[in-house]
């Protein structure tokens, strides 16, 4: 920013629109990266659910086995 504003006041729009331009492709740059690491996080989370989803499947059946093994009689 500092050396925008020096071209800005030495009268050098040349350099200052460069350097506008070089800021512009930085700032789009970092907003891309952002949005990928935006998704990344989200099928970060999306895979970190995952396990305990299937570790409550698992705590379900062996439920299931336990009421059915205890009352297999009946059934």
């Amino acid at each position: 920013m500092e050396d925008i504003e020096g071209h800005i006041i030495d009268g050098n729009s040349n350099e200052c629109l460069s350097n506008l331009g070089k800021l512009k492709d930085t700032l789009e740059n970092t907003y891309e990266m952002v949005d990928r690491l935006s998704n990344c996080i989200d099928e970060l989370e999306r895979k970190v659910n995952e396990p305990e989803q299937e570790i409550n499947n698992l705590k379900d059946e062996v439920n299931k086995t336990k009421f059915f093994s205890v009352y297999r009689v009946w059934i």
